[in-house]
């Protein structure tokens, strides 16, 4: 489409984004759908019933497909360690706590983000909304972070994102996180806006702009983009959907595009 210059290739249809890449682990089993704070339609928890192993997800498909150039352009996202722990029912003794869980999935997200890097993926973006309701957890969120920053830097850049919440005081500890840049959901914090223009961000900011319900108009938008980057220092910016579009149907998803599109021109146009 035109405006948008990294498309979300689909990483396996019906499958919600939470627990897809699990589910392509052996050792696990898709358990019962649960309701999520950061969602609006309910994921099925992952049931941990031995050892993960990595029997290769889908994640690398769409650069097996592509060119270095045309996979250079799409944006791989998917779900963290931490968020994916949380949401898995371990029965098994192979892992003593969800913490045991979250270090030993990301060492295999780790495996398979490297893979995709070596196919030419250059954006990633590793969400972990469940941090909003913990952030006693921060410290662990960064250990599990570690590994998938090596995996993607120096040749790509890694967007770390949160949705469906507001993000408060974590927006200090979201910028000490690792990675490149923070996504940041703006229809959910919108308040996040006004601390954006007093206090700039440390990192480049991929703001999430529009979302599962009615978007704002175009110069709304433009004027947020234009305020909250008043004290900005860095030369790119990422304007982007505030979290998945999947459970959307197309024609709607095709619309909020072309004005998140329209708001990055009039951006561009009238800085």
């Amino acid at each position: 489409m035109a405006g948008v210059d990294y498309p979300t290739p689909e990483l396996g249809a019906s499958i919600d984004p939470v627990t897809g890449i699990a589910n392509q682990l052996s050792g696990t089993c898709p358990g019962e759908p649960i309701s999520v704070a950061f969602r609006p339609n309910p994921v099925r928890q992952v049931r941990i019933q031995a050892r993960l192993r990595n029997r290769g997800t889908n994640l690398s498909e769409p650069y097996k497909t592509s060119t270095a150039a045309d996979g250079a352009r799409l944006k791989l996202s998917l779900c963290g360690p931490y968020t994916l722990s949380r949401l898995s029912f371990i029965e098994t003794t192979a892992y003593s706590d969800y913490v045991h869980l979250a270090h030993d999935l990301s060492n295999h997200l780790a495996d398979e983000v490297r893979h995709c890097v070596r196919l030419g993926a250059r954006l990633i973006q590793v969400d972990e909304p469940w941090i909003l309701q913990a952030p006693e957890d921060i410290r662990l969120v960064r250990e599990l972070l570690e590994p998938l920053q090596d995996a993607v830097e120096p040749e790509g850049t890694l967007i770390v994102a949160t949705y469906g919440a507001a993000v408060g005081d974590m927006f200090a500890h979201l910028n000490s996180l690792p990675g490149a840049a923070v996504g940041l959901d703006c229809t959910s914090s919108p308040e996040i806006i006004a601390d954006l223009a007093a206090t700039g961000s440390g990192k480049p900011l991929a703001l999430g702009l529009i979302g599962l319900g009615e978007d704002g108009d175009i110069a709304s938008l433009a004027r947020d983009v234009k305020v909250a980057t008043r004290r900005y220092q860095h030369e790119i910016l990422y304007l982007q959907p505030a979290c998945s579009l999947d459970t959307l149907d197309t024609a709607v998803v095709d619309a909020k595009l072309r004005r998140l599109a329209a708001v990055r021109s009039e951006v561009l146009a009238n800085p």
